[in-house]
Order: C-alpha cells, then structure tokens, then sequence
C-alpha cells in the first residue's frame, strides 16, 4: 500500500533531519543493499579468525599458554560474528521473530535490541490501530 502524500512528505522531513543530524550515519545507511555491510563484517571476522590462528601458532611455538588460549579465544569470537553476520546476510537470522510479528493482535517486544525503523514501523502501527 503506497504512503499518501502527507506521510511521504512527513516521511522526508524525518529523513532530512536524520541526515542533517549525523552525516556519516547517513552515508552509511544509504547503501541501498543491507548485505554489503553483512560482507564488510564477514571480512573483518575472517581477518580476526586469521589473527587468531597466529596468536594461537605463536603461543603454541613458544610455550606460552595465555597467548595460545588468547588466540582460540579471538578465533571463536571471530566465527561467532561471521556466522551471525552470515545468516543475517542470508536471512537466516529474523525467521523467528518475523512469524510471531506476523500474528495479528500479537506484539513482539525486543526492549532496545530493535532498530530505529523497526520502532517507528511499531509506534505507527500502534497509532494506525487506535484509530
């Protein structure tokens, strides 16, 4: 359903103020394409990962455990943020929560874990349903 005019011109006030507010968040979040910063965080985790392999060979070669257990340790949060990274790519990530959003009458509460558009996507629908 297309916005009326109204709302596309309330919709344009917001976004100028949000660019205006802060330049660089909004260069950011103009990609017009999500995944690329999914790819731009697969590679920095698989640089980690790489990273973490040193850390683990150099601890391992010279007999120091910290540094070795500190290399795992960075490699294990490197494949953590690649697979999270991932399945958000792939829309892997959201299945869950989109069902139960789906369900009519049900809201699902995230507390701050949601997105800026996601809470206005839920106040607007809130103000549309009082009506």
């Amino acid at each position: 359903m297309p916005l009326s005019e109204h709302e596309q011109r309330l919709l344009d006030q917001i976004e100028q103020a949000l660019y205006a507010e802060d330049p660089k968040w909004a260069n950011t979040v103009r990609i017009s394409d999500p995944r690329s910063h999914y790819k731009r965080r697969l590679v920095k985790a698989s640089i980690g990962f790489a990273l973490g392999v040193v850390l683990l060979m150099v601890g391992v070669v010279i007999n120091l455990i910290p540094l070795g257990v500190g290399g795992f340790v960075v490699m294990l949060a490197a494949c953590l943020w690649g697979l999270s990274s991932w399945k958000r790519m792939n829309g892997f990530g959201d299945s869950a929560s989109a069902s139960e959003a789906s369900v009519p009458g049900k809201q699902v509460r995230r507390g701050n874990r949601g997105s800026f558009m996601e809470r206005m996507e839920e106040r607007w629908r809130r103000r549309h349903d009082e009506r």
